[in-house]
């Protein structure tokens, strides 16, 4: 009897419980590359065209640093922030920002929700969504 009792319980634990996978989609760590641009401040106007160089860049987070990095050619030149130039922090549950360390000016604020980063740059007045990069 104990036992019909005890079975539904585990099963119920085991099925509510999410997994590391799912925590992780919301995880700025990691390599993110930009598949949309908007020209403002929202991603709700309408989509620009990426640039050559924003369809390339990847934004790389550690633990503590920041930069990005483009796969071009020589021919096509890139702004590329070196890894330490840049240093990123949390503000809030999923919001961050990233700052020049040498006078701390804003480079980009960022929110992320169900998997996706939607990171706005205030020097040239535009708004991304990234996703975590697989290549």
């Amino acid at each position: 009897m104990k036992l019909k009792f005890i079975l539904p319980i585990i099963a119920i634990l085991l099925f509510s419980c999410s997994s590391e996978n799912e925590k992780a989609d919301d995880s700025i760590l990691g390599i993110w590359k930009i598949t949309k641009a908007f020209q403002g401040n929202q991603s709700t106007t309408n989509e620009a065209a990426l640039t050559g160089c924003e369809n390339n860049w990847r934004y790389a987070f550690g633990t503590d640093n920041f930069y990005n990095e483009a796969s071009l050619s020589a021919e096509i030149p890139c702004d590329l922030v070196s890894e330490n130039a840049y240093k990123w922090a949390e503000t809030g549950t999923n919001t961050y920002e990233c700052r020049r360390i040498s006078d701390n000016e804003l480079y980009f604020s960022a929110t992320i929700e169900n998997g996706t980063m939607t990171l706005y740059r205030p020097g040239i007045n535009r708004t991304y969504q990234l996703k975590h990069a697989t290549n």
